[in-house]
């Protein structure tokens, strides 16, 4: 009689140790048996009925303390039952920490009754430069910030070059032909911008999704509204917060001039202070999130802050004195720059490859337009009726709102080894064994008795 086989594919999240195990299953005539398959729903359900986010599971205490163990047995238990029948398995599961314990699998046999069988762990590994972004997948909350750093160190030279044309010109000079000297710097900046990136590369990522989605622009942007609403309602929100930068970047100085009678040009000083602050804040929490966790930490309080501190910094403006007016400002950009530095990581991490620039663009552009730009106009509408204080509700509000999405996001940054930027991106997957079977250095799955 032909004694059944056990093959236990096992490997890091997003590592294609499925691809890997329903090829193994068929050539050998094995029974599939993947955890997330014969768990997954049993699981979800016991998430919600006791109040946690099935989305959220490594980050979970009590999935992982309570439901993770039963899945395993479970998975040992149904792999038992068929190896009584004679019929082979192939075990899909990361099982992470369980192969630290040298006779788990020896343990697993005997509790579950399984009968005399051969035993083949197969272990999936990738290349990891073939896999990752070009950011490493433990530093993508540091590099991811970069963006945003870069936009607080533009907004910083402008803010900077604003600050010296009106402090070095008379306003007649000014109003007639300096300040154009700022807009002449930036366009030269921007053709420089414009050939950078058109010189960057694709990330490996994309390449290795394109090799399996051949579809068109067109196709693509309907699978994304069609397949991905949650996410783009999430991206919108983590974007929407602008209406409280535009306004804090653009219109605070002026805001203080009209309200409390400053000078311009001493505003915009301050201004550079606090601007000078957010970008050094920035890097730094978006280097915390690699550490932390992103979710439950930087929009969050990002978005507190601001709904607590708005309302009573702009009334502080109207105590006199510069320094007041650089505490008002740099305490803006603190709370705001705890929320910019991790955004743009929480939106790449919510999409797969295939649809990630489409739907952050999408998502960003439309709130970016809708409020970021017009926030100082609707900011000049309320002082000119003589509500200034309606300009710190109006952001309060808005940013509310988007708190109240923030809770829904899962959690993308505490994921160990995970391989994709994605929480689940199987195209891209797909894509690098296909780029790893016709690539002469690539690496075949180790197998060891």
């Amino acid at each position: 009689m032909t004694v059944p086989s056990v093959f236990v594919v096992i490997g890091p999240a997003g590592s294609g140790k499925t691809t890997v195990a329903q090829k193994t299953a068929r050539e050998n005539n094995a029974a599939y048996l993947d955890k997330d398959r014969v768990c997954g729903r049993f699981v979800e359900f016991a998430l919600k009925a006791t109040g946690h986010d099935p989305a959220d599971r490594e980050s979970n205490d009590y999935y992982r303390e309570n439901l993770l163990p039963l899945e395993y047995d479970t998975l040992m238990d149904v792999a038992g039952a068929n190896l009584r029948l004679g019929r082979s398995v192939v075990l899909d599961a990361p099982f992470g920490a369980y192969f630290d314990v040298p006779d788990f699998l020896t343990r697993a046999a005997e509790r579950f009754h399984w009968p005399s069988s051969e035993t083949t762990v197969v272990r999936v590994r990738v290349p990891q430069d073939l896999l990752r972004e070009h950011a490493p997948a433990n530093r993508r909350g540091l590099f991811g910030s970069f963006s945003n750093m870069a936009s607080g160190l533009a907004t910083l030279a402008a803010t900077g070059a604003a600050a010296i044309v009106t402090s070095s010109f008379s306003p007649a000079d000014l109003a007639a032909w300096g300040w154009r000297i700022p807009f002449v710097a930036g366009g030269i900046l921007g053709v420089v911008g414009l050939i950078l990136r058109a010189r960057a590369e694709e990330t490996p990522e994309f390449e290795a999704g394109v090799l399996v989605d051949q579809k068109s622009a067109a196709a693509r942007l309907w699978d994304l509204l069609r397949e991905h609403p949650k996410a783009l309602l999430q991206a919108a929100a983590l974007s929407a917060p602008a209406v409280a930068y535009y306004t804090w970047a653009t219109f605070l100085p002026t805001y203080a001039k009209l309200t409390s009678g400053r000078d311009l040009s001493s505003t915009l000083a301050g201004s550079v202070i606090g601007l000078a602050l957010l970008v050094v804040i920035v890097p730094v929490c978006g280097a915390l999130s690699d550490r932390l966790g992103r979710r439950k930490i930087f929009p969050i309080i990002g978005a507190i802050g601001m709904i607590v501190l708005f309302y009573p910094l702009l009334l502080l403006l109207n105590q006199p004195g510069f320094g007041v007016y650089v505490l008002v400002s740099a305490s803006g950009w603190v709370v705001l720059g705890i929320w910019q530095s991790i955004y743009p990581t929480i939106q790449a991490e919510l999409f797969p490859a295939s649809v990630r620039v489409s739907g952050i663009g999408f998502a960003h552009q439309i709130v970016i337009a809708v409020f970021g730009g017009t926030a100082p106009l609707v900011a000049a509408a309320f002082v000119g009726a003589g509500q200034p204080m309606l300009v710190a509700v109006y952001m309060i509000v808005i940013v509310a709102l988007c708190l109240v999405v923030y809770f829904t996001l899962p959690e993308t940054g505490t994921s160990g080894d995970r391989v994709t930027v994605a929480l689940a991106d199987p195209e891209v997957l797909e894509g690098e064994h296909l780029v790893a079977s016709t690539s002469p250095h690539s690496q075949q799955p180790k197998r060891s008795l």
